[in-house]
Parts: C-alpha cells; sequence; structure tokens
C-alpha cells in the first residue's frame, strides 16, 4: 500500500476544518511529518520491528585489508544495531574509542570496535575477511507532496492523527516545543501499535481538551 504526502495532508486539513488549505503551509506541513517520521523510525529500531516499508535495518559488509584496523561508515547509518565478522557468531564488543587507541597487538580477528568521526576502528587490526554491520538508516525526508509515505500504511492514521494535534497545539500555543512534536507522535504511535497486534483500539485525539493535549503541554 502506497501513500503519498499529499494524501496525508488532505486527510489532515480535513481533520482541523481546513478545507480551503489557507492554514499552516504545506511545506510546515511536511516539516511536521519529517519529525513524525523520525519518531516513528526511533520507535522501529526501539522494538526491532522488521518487515515495514521503508523503515527496514540495512545489511552493510565491508572486505577488511589485512592491516587496516578503521572503515568509514555508512552514509546512511543512523542507529548502529550489530557489528560482526562473517564466520563468527559471537557480535564485536564496542569500547570507546579512547580505549581502542590503547589497544596493541598483532593482527588478528576483531573482538572490539570503536566509532568516531564517522569510521569504525576494530581491534585487533583484522588480517582480512569481511565484516558485517545491521543498522537503521535515516528515515528518507518528505520534500513534495508527490512523495510517497514510508511504512506501507501501517503508520498514516498515525501520521494524520500526530499531525492534526500538532497543528491544534501550533495553533493554541504560541511559543515552540520540540518536545510537544515527540510526545503527540509518542501517542499516535503507541496506539498504532496497539492495534496492529490486535489490542487497543486506536481512537482520535484531535480536540484541545483531549488528556494527551493536557499531558503534552503540561511538560
Amino acid at each position: 500500500m502506497s501513500t503519498l504526502v499529499s494524501d496525508i495532508i488532505s486527510d489532515v486539513r480535513q481533520e482541523i476544518g481546513d478545507f480551503s488549505g489557507l492554514g499552516h503551509s504545506t511545506t510546515q506541513l511536511i516539516a511536521w511529518l519529517n519529525r513524525f517520521n523520525i519518531r516513528a523510525a526511533e520507535k522501529i529500531a526501539q522494538f526491532e520491528f522488521i518487515g515495514i516499508p521503508g523503515f527496514e535495518a540495512t545489511h552493510w559488509t565491508q572486505t577488511m585489508t589485512s592491516g587496516t584496523a578503521s572503515y568509514a561508515e555508512p552514509d546512511d547509518l543512523w542507529q548502529l544495531q550489530n557489528l560482526w565478522m562473517s564466520g563468527q557468531t559471537v557480535p564485536l564488543e564496542q569500547i570507546p574509542y579512547e580505549r581502542l587507541q590503547r589497544q596493541t597487538g598483532t593482527t588478528s580477528t576483531p573482538s572490539y570496535f570503536a566509532r568516531f568521526n564517522g569510521s569504525i576502528y576494530l581491534s585487533p587490526s583484522p588480517d582480512g575477511g569481511v565484516l558485517n554491520m545491521l543498522y537503521w538508516a535515516r528515515p528518507t525526508k518528505l520534500t513534495a507532496t508527490t512523495d510517497t509515505m514510508p511504512g506501507g500504511g501501517v503508520f498514516d492514521e498515525a501520521a494524520v492523527e500526530a499531525l492534526a494535534a500538532r497543528v491544534l497545539s501550533a495553533d493554541r500555543f504560541s511559543e515552540y516545543d520540540v518536545k510537544i512534536d515527540f510526545q503527540l507522535a509518542e501517542a499516535a504511535l503507541v496506539r498504532a501499535g496497539f492495534a496492529a497486534q490486535g489490542g487497543t483500539q486506536r481512537r482520535r485525539i484531535l480536540r484541545s481538551s483531549s488528556q494527551e493535549y493536557k499531558v503534552a503541554h503540561e511538560v
């Protein structure tokens, strides 16, 4: 199932009664939608959900050169989940970069790694082999109404709910607080997760008198 950004924005405008589109600009709504997608990606990475289009974990491999201990990370790396050597059953242990720099020894199969300035550092230095990484990539930034929402429709309702709530909160409160974005997205995503698992029925929180608004604005 593919949903365009224009579909989400249209649903948001319907929910808040902005039928003419004269309220918040499309550019602003897309910016808030990108913040929602970041929050969705964080939850997916936290609970290690799999098979959600646009939020899949990525498997990266790097053929190593004997004696070379550092390798550039993938450009789209956001959250690293696991790092291991092909043929090994135990993942590498992450340690502070300063500690790794103090370690010495001959080339061998790496047991430790550190991250520093966009690179992976291994200890001991590898004698060859293939390095594997499973990581979560940063969600692709939405820029136009013709872009496709990630998630394969799983989080569409939650996105509409969070954005509509964000618009109403922006109209009610003049001072911007990024925490509100995250809290509204969190509430919507939690209900989306319950519904996906056959649990609590999702419910709309599109009125300023709702408890979620009170929680969000009292923080």
